[in-house]
């Protein structure tokens, strides 16, 4: 992992974000901006448009520091921790219907794309 390949991984992911914040704009989608350029950035790295190496170390820097950005989120729960201890239990019944959604589309997108048994 040099310098240059994970600016180059920067460059192409904040281009598609751009792009998808210029989508947004123009054609008024109701899709925040972050979630249409993950879905235009794996369109382009199904199709090999993009190359996984190329943003591969990038995105491995990303990861690499995740728990840094959710540092601003944590504070903000420390802050507001007896709001949150008023409103926990419609959070937490949000939480288990949300997560359930999440596994139950998830687990029918992937049988939707994934290759059918011969049985």
């Amino acid at each position: 992992m040099n310098p240059s390949s994970i600016l180059q991984g920067f460059t192409i992911i904040m281009c598609i974000h751009f792009v998808s914040i210029a989508l947004v704009d123009i054609f008024n989608l109701l899709l925040p901006p972050p979630l249409l350029g993950m879905i235009i950035l794996a369109i382009l790295l199904y199709t090999n448009i993009i190359k996984v190496a190329w943003v591969e170390h990038a995105a491995y820097v990303l990861l690499e520091y995740m728990g840094m950005l959710f540092i601003p989120p944590a504070i903000s729960i420390i802050l507001y921790y007896k709001i949150i201890a008023q409103e926990a239990v419609p959070i937490i019944v949000t939480l288990i219907i949300t997560t359930l959604l999440v596994m139950i589309i998830t687990g029918k997108i992937v049988q939707l794309f994934s290759p059918k048994n011969n049985k």
